[in-house]
């Protein structure tokens, strides 16, 4: 992996693949834009910042076992204008989705060798969608985008990359004034790893931190 050394900076940084640079470019400058056309608000954007975790699986990719995953995940969320908890929001989604035994178990395929493991995922997808009240202490959410997704193989020794598209939904219940408990899907279409398509999903819980507004 090339390292870049920066001099006077304390900080290295590793480069990334392109597509996944482009995909890190476009959200930096989709937030920018953002920001200027709010700044002339007198309030700070309304900004949110989900945590969460859960339980996944997945089809396609051909035979396979293992398809239970252990996913995880981290959105920051920005709200274009409307009222306080109803609006567009844009945002940019931070998941992995783990195997859960690495590759550990072999079960004998029918032309021999063993079944390859369902892979793991890991996702930067910038994402768009609407936000709206439907019970005062409760939000509903949409979004969705383009992502640049890696999929993990043989023990997470080896990775594939492809551009994909995600999707996720949550129900957010207020607990107290700007923290809310969360519960969540979200899913993905991965279509050119290894010449097969995969569809990784995980239903999430988590906890959403609110700021400005």
């Amino acid at each position: 992996m090339l390292v870049r050394r920066f001099t006077g900076l304390p900080i290295t940084f590793r480069a990334m693949p392109s597509s996944s640079q482009r995909v890190v470019v476009a959200a930096f400058a989709l937030f920018s834009l953002c920001g200027r056309s709010l700044s002339a608000q007198a309030k700070f954007p309304r900004v949110s910042v989900d945590g969460a975790v859960g339980a996944g699986s997945g089809f396609g990719g051909g035979e396979r076992v293992e398809r239970t995953l252990i996913g995880t995940e981290l959105l920051v969320a920005i709200q274009l204008g409307g009222s306080a908890g109803q609006g567009f929001l844009v945002g940019l989604d931070d998941s992995r989705d783990r195997q859960l035994n690495g590759d550990l178990l072999c079960l004998r395929a029918a032309g021999g060798g063993c079944i390859p493991q369902y892979p793991g995922f890991a996702a930067l997808v910038v994402v768009g969608g609407y936000q709206w009240t439907w019970l005062p202490a409760v939000r509903v959410r949409v979004l969705g985008g383009p992502g640049y997704y890696t999929a993990y193989f043989d023990r997470n020794a080896t990775t594939t990359h492809s551009l994909g598209l995600g999707a996720r939904t949550d129900v957010a219940v207020r607990l107290f004034q700007r923290v809310s408990a969360t519960l969540g899907m979200r899913g993905a279409w991965v279509p050119h790893v290894r010449d097969q398509s995969y569809v990784p999903n995980a239903t999430m819980i988590g906890l959403r931190v609110e700021m400005g507004g």
